[in-house]
């Protein structure tokens, strides 16, 4: 089950500036993952990539969400390093 965005940052948003960008680079990671997947025929794939076409979420709502994520934890990362800055 994949969360709202708002609670997401509410996961996050207590990391510092540095975990944040950590975290930014497993959701890259993850987005990557899927657009790949996203590339590729089934009839290349294999039986457990196929399987994530069945699973819940589906691939594209994880997609979106994670792309969702990301956006609003760019916004986050902007704040903190602003926090950063003027320190």
């Amino acid at each position: 089950m994949m969360i709202s965005p708002r609670q997401y940052i509410e996961n996050v948003e207590d990391l510092s500036y540095e975990e944040l960008l950590k975290e930014r680079g497993r959701l890259l990671w993850k987005i990557r993952k899927l657009e790949n997947f996203f590339k590729k025929d089934i009839n290349d794939m294999s039986l457990e990539e196929v399987s994530l076409l069945f699973r819940l979420p589906s691939p594209e709502i994880s997609y979106s969400c994670y792309l969702m994520y990301l956006s609003e934890l760019c916004n986050l990362i902007l704040d903190k390093f602003k926090d950063k800055s003027n320190d």
